[in-house]
């Protein structure tokens, strides 16, 4: 008899959805994960985030509450989800670039008490996954090269071809 653990490992047998690589460099903190449970039990979920300080959330933890406590004023956080169902709606292949525009960044968003910190999202289709990418900035109004900052980042990022068994 198949417990739900081994039915899961069963559904995804075969599936190759490696997570988002952003570039490691000088002053980033890196890292990704594999969510274990991503909503349905053939739903897949990655995430991936670079940090100019040590990431201290867990992976699926947005907005990232303990990382953005440290974050300094010119601190940078780039926190991209890949992730797959089984019946998405057609809205979701729509492919965008991830261009950060400086007027769609903004510090007013649920728990953000006191506008100390900004965030610019996105989403796009890219490599077989839905892409959102969130990027937090340690001040309300980012300096220009802070947003090349997280831009160089995004623009650095790698999407491996998902291979998913339909």
């Amino acid at each position: 008899m198949l417990t739900a653990v081994s039915a899961i490992a069963v559904l995804l047998a075969g599936v190759a959805a490696p997570p988002a690589r952003l570039p490691t460099g000088a002053g980033w903190h890196v890292g990704a994960a594999r969510l274990a449970a991503a909503g349905c039990p053939r739903c897949v979920q990655t995430e991936s985030w670079a940090s100019s300080v040590p990431y201290a959330d867990p992976p699926n933890q947005l907005p990232p509450w303990r990382t953005l406590a440290a974050l300094p004023r010119d601190g940078v956080l780039v926190h991209v989800t890949r992730a797959w169902e089984p019946s998405p709606p057609r809205w979701i292949h729509h492919r965008r670039a991830l261009r950060i525009d400086r007027s769609a960044i903004h510090a007013n968003f649920e728990g953000n008490a006191g506008g100390r910190v900004s965030l610019w999202s996105s989403s796009t289709w890219r490599a077989g996954s839905y892409v959102s990418a969130w990027v937090f900035f340690g001040r309300p109004v980012p300096t220009t090269a802070e947003v090349g900052r997280a831009q160089g980042e995004l623009d650095g990022t790698s999407f491996p071809a998902w291979h998913i068994p339909r």
